[in-house]
């Protein structure tokens, strides 16, 4: 089961006043949820970038949507009304509306990128547009005098630059299954979960196939009139043939459509679902059949990441996802395939900070908690919706109500919580980091780590460590950040970008990632890196092979059992920080 808005809401009045709810730890664990109770009234809600995005529902369908943007303190960002979309943000930014017109308490518009004050920071607006991962797909429409109308498809960057327009043969708001592949035939879909195609890890996806009044609606014998063309806006699951794939920001397609659903790259991951041959022909298909078959991961080049079929399965967040077995039971595995919590619940959709969001039917209605990876409870499962955890804090949602649920996690795990007092006392760990412990680590944040580690070895600015290797800080580097130590690690050859000129601060890091970002750094110190191996039976081939053998000798990477090293293992802030204490320890003898 996956989490969905819900479709039509409500505007009620709101009050900010937090009233403490209580504590839930779970047994044996360190985690512990700490539940505040608001006046904020929603029935829906979703964690985006820490945030919650509130809606509120009239089921009648009589009055318009009315969505709302809530912080972690209960403080209303934006309140109900002030925009008339849901909020989704990615870096800080997010797409919304502009009402042109609006009737019958329905508006009408166009959609612009705004901030968190509500700024809008392009000057263009677009009759769609989707954001994500720093970039946007948009969509104008342009009506002839004969009444027909011709698409406008590019992709933009944050700052409204169009880095791809799209050929003539995107004019299509739909064109699904049929035919034989070609350039001229795909596009992106601005219906398919409501969106136009994500993008993510420098792919997005695309939809390729035959127009649809010849390969559905003519061949089903209907019209514009018919009922079954209005009854239902998004009609992929009608459509035979595969046709779901990826292209890259410069128009090449990388994995040709051959799927009937996918999902957008997040850690050079993606879920894609297979397409299910019918046993009849397309035309003889009832109205509404689903032909997917069943999911699966993919890497970036289009080979299977790892085995495993699932009859669900989510984009991956924060180095989880969810997925479904045969019997409809959802859990969670990791970026290798690995199951972290079983397959026993009846809804999952979301993980992040170590933990997870489950539901089950309890006396015939969904009710929805958090587990951590033990599985064990960290917040019962009693609310009416739930969000996944995200820079520690989570949403519930509970007879009308808001929840904030934070979670204290700012004391580290035992076996790492010598080393993380002693980097705190050597000054390698930021304020910022002084917490969430078991919480994941961002590319910007381990960046800032690295840049005091050389400063706390040399017991020299960083400045002076750029002028002595003769480099100087590029502003122009990437075009998603300009943070100071990001710059300077660029500069000096110890990390470098995602691709498409971008750092991506909000990313994870892998460890094979932080093992080869150490081993720069050794180099950059003049130290001799060359000539030690490693025994791990997991990397080779994996482009960290050749940088692994310092780290294990220096004694600052191990690895996690069986001759494994886990390149592709993500982080969390206590094991950088943990690793950033022992490269203090090993450049400094």
């Amino acid at each position: 089961m996956k989490k969905k808005w819900l479709s039509v809401l409500l505007a009620l009045t709101m009050c900010l006043t937090l009233l403490p709810a209580g504590v839930f730890a779970a047994e044996g664990d360190s985690v512990e949820a700490v539940v505040t109770k608001t006046d904020v009234q929603a029935d829906s809600v979703i964690n985006s970038e820490g945030y919650a995005a509130l809606a509120i529902v009239d089921e009648t369908g009589q009055t318009a949507p009315q969505y709302a943007l809530m912080d972690a303190s209960g403080k209303m960002v934006f309140d109900y009304g002030q925009f008339p979309c849901a909020f989704s943000l990615t870096d800080g930014l997010f797409v919304n509306g502009i009402v042109t017109q609006q009737q019958d308490g329905y508006a009408s518009g166009v959609y612009s990128l705004f901030d968190l004050n509500g700024n809008q920071v392009i000057d263009e607006t677009y009759d769609y547009l989707v954001f994500y991962d720093g970039y946007g797909t948009t969509v104008n429409r342009t009506f002839q005098e004969d009444g027909t109308f011709v698409d406008t498809r590019t992709v933009i960057d944050a700052e409204g630059n169009v880095v791809l327009t799209l050929p003539d043969g995107f004019n299509l708001i739909y064109a699904y299954g049929g035919g034989d592949f070609t350039f001229e035939q795909m596009l992106w879909d601005s219906y398919y979960f409501g969106e136009v195609g994500y993008y993510g890890d420098g792919l997005m996806w695309l939809v390729s196939g035959a127009d649809l009044e010849e390969n559905i609606f003519e061949a089903q014998g209907l019209t514009e009139d018919s009922p079954e063309y209005t009854e239902n806006a998004n009609i992929m699951s009608t459509v035979g043939g595969p046709y779901c794939g990826y292209m890259d920001l410069q128009g090449n397609v990388v994995i040709a459509p051959q799927y009937y659903a996918v999902y957008p790259f997040v850690d050079g991951i993606a879920a894609v679902q297979e397409y299910e041959e019918p046993s009849t022909a397309v035309e003889d298909l009832p109205y509404g059949t689903d032909q997917g078959g069943d999911w699966k991961f993919i890497d970036t080049k289009g080979n299977e990441a790892f085995a495993g079929r699932y009859t669900d399965a989510g984009y991956i967040l924060n180095g989880y996802t969810y997925v479904a077995n045969q019997e409809g039971k959802y859990g969670y595995i990791n970026t290798q395939g690995e199951i972290v919590v079983p397959m026993e619940y009846d809804a999952a959709f979301g993980a992040g900070d170590g933990l997870f969001s489950v539901g089950n039917q309890i006396d015939g209605v969904m009710k929805y908690g958090i587990v951590d990876e033990n599985n064990e409870i960290v917040v019962p499962l009693e609310y009416d919706d739930i969000t996944h955890p995200e820079k520690g804090v989570a949403y519930g949602v509970k007879d009308g109500q808001v929840y904030v649920i934070s979670f204290q996690q700012d004391v580290p795990s035992d076996w790492a919580a010598q080393e993380v007092e002693s980097a705190i006392q050597a000054g390698l760990v930021p304020q910022h980091l002084q917490d969430n412990y078991k919480g994941g680590v961002t590319r910007g944040e381990v960046a800032e780590m690295f840049i005091l580690l050389l400063e706390t070895v040399t017991d020299k600015d960083i400045d002076t460590i750029l002028s002595e290797n003769e480099v100087t800080l590029d502003k122009n580097a990437f075009t998603d950040t300009t943070d100071e130590s990001v710059l300077a690690a660029n500069a000096l050859g110890i990390i470098s970008g995602v691709g498409d000129n971008r750092y991506d601060p909000e990313g994870t890091l892998t460890r094979a990632h932080v093992a080869a970002i150490l081993n720069r750094i050794a180099g950059v110190l003049g130290v001799e890196t060359e000539g030690y191996t490693h025994s791990f039976t997991d990397v080779s081939g994996h482009w960290s092979d050749g940088e692994l053998g310092w780290p294990v000798h220096a004694g600052i990477i191990s690895g996690v059992g069986d001759n494994r090293f886990d390149p592709n293992g993500t982080l969390t802030t206590e094991q950088a920080i943990a690793m950033v204490w022992r490269a203090l320890e090993a450049l400094s003898e």
